[in-house]
């Protein structure tokens, strides 16, 4: 029988860190820029959530997960410990390359 593993794939990915403002500024904005909706269901300072959508169904970032985003589409919510194993830094991205993402 044949065998398949899939292909590849690049993402984009910020992790939801509520405790730093700075990473909290660059989901957000992002979220924003893509016009993505989102709030925050729960928790304050370092425990806020995050939830994608404008629903109460919507994928959930608890403090340290991350925010992904496939082919420029596609939004959810990776926990940390499965992006570690998931996920690796590309070896070029678009800012090491001089490109600029997504003007």
């Amino acid at each position: 029988m044949p065998h398949f593993r899939p292909k590849p794939v690049d993402v984009e990915a910020w992790q939801w860190i509520p405790g730093d403002l700075t990473a909290v500024g660059a989901v957000v904005g992002t979220l924003m820029g893509y016009g993505i909706p989102f709030r925050h269901p729960s928790g304050a300072g370092p425990t806020t959530t995050l939830r994608l959508g404008d629903g109460d169904t919507g994928p959930l970032a608890q403090p340290g997960d991350w925010v992904v985003c496939v082919d420029g589409e596609r939004w959810g919510i990776v926990e940390a410990t499965d992006f570690a194993m998931r996920y690796e830094l590309a070896p070029t991205t678009p800012a090491a390359a001089g490109e600029q993402p997504h003007a």
